[in-house]
C-alpha cells in the first residue's frame, strides 16, 4: 500500500477546511438568531472537519459562555454525550495558545570589558 502523496493530503485539507467553514457559518446564523445551544452543536460538528480551526474554537467557546452554564449533549465518537459548557469553553480557549510564546531571553555570554 503506498503513502498518501502530499498533493493529496492538501486537497484533503482543504475540503476539511471549507466543511469546518460550513458548518462555522451555520453556528453563526445560529448564533445571530439567539440560539447558542444549536450554535455549539453546529461549531462542534464544524470542528468533527477542521480540528485546528482556531476560529471554530472561538466561536463555540462564546456559544458555551452564552449558554450560562448549561449542560450540552453533543455527539462523540458516535453517542450523545452530556458536557458543562463552561468547561467546554475553557478547554476551547486553552487547547491552542492564541498568542505565540516567547522564550526568555539566554543570558549573554560575554562578559563586559
Amino acid at each position: 500500500m503506498r503513502a498518501p502523496r502530499p498533493q493529496d493530503r492538501a486537497k484533503k485539507k482543504i475540503e476539511r477546511t471549507r466543511e469546518g467553514e460550513k458548518w462555522r457559518l451555520k453556528g453563526n446564523e445560529a448564533m445571530a438568531e439567539g440560539m447558542p445551544g444549536k450554535a455549539f452543536k453546529l461549531y462542534t460538528r464544524g470542528l468533527d472537519e477542521d480540528k485546528g480551526s482556531k476560529l471554530l474554537l472561538l466561536n463555540r467557546a462564546l456559544a458555551a459562555l452564552r449558554l450560562k452554564n448549561k449542560q450540552v449533549t453533543v455527539v462523540k465518537l458516535g453517542e450523545d454525550t452530556l458536557i458543562d459548557s463552561y468547561e467546554s469553553a475553557i478547554a476551547d480557549c486553552t487547547r491552542f495558545p492564541l498568542l505565540p510564546t516567547v522564550s526568555p531571553p539566554r543570558e549573554s555570554t560575554l562578559r563586559d570589558g
